[in-house]
């Protein structure tokens, strides 16, 4: 890879992973405001909640990766073309499709990036999900004894 192909290459994978985390950040907020009920009503800690809503990020960054390298793809481009480093490059005699390479090579790491999440990360995370879900229903105790509540789990029964 040559000097500009790398300098390229750097600007774009600094952009997708800017952008890749910021987006994953907005929308884990969107689901951990969709789970808060989760520490209101079954009365459990910050951690569980953390921890639950922390399993959902592997799904949602292998749908927004292909979106980062999109938009930092772009976003380069534009970059280069107001900076008119483009034209300083075909200038200096860089052929038009060698823009494309590092570009494509960054693609090239999303798509592995996003396999190893939809075939390793994924599965783990969503069974970790389905069994953190099921302890936090199953956690009688948790739900039945809260502090500063009376709770009738029976007739003639207060806790």
């Amino acid at each position: 890879m040559r000097i500009l192909s790398r300098y390229i290459f750097r600007q774009a994978l600094g952009a997708v992973i800017l952008i890749l985390l910021s987006l994953t950040l907005v929308t884990w907020i969107a689901v951990a405001l969709r789970q808060i009920d989760l520490m209101t009503s079954q009365g459990q800690n910050a951690g569980t909640f953390l921890g639950m809503t922390a399993l959902a990020l592997p799904a949602l960054m292998a749908f927004i990766a292909p979106l980062a390298v999109l938009i930092a793809a772009l976003h380069v481009l534009n970059r280069l073309n107001t900076d008119s480093e483009l034209i300083v490059m075909t200038a200096g005699g860089m052929a038009a499709w060698r823009l494309l390479t590092p570009l494509l090579l960054l693609a090239i790491v999303a798509a592995t990036f996003v396999g190893t999440i939809n075939h390793v990360v994924g599965p783990w995370s969503s069974r970790e999900l389905r069994e953190r879900i099921q302890e936090v229903r199953s956690d009688l105790i948790t739900q039945v004894i809260q502090p500063g509540r009376f709770s009738q789990p029976e007739p003639k029964l207060t806790i």
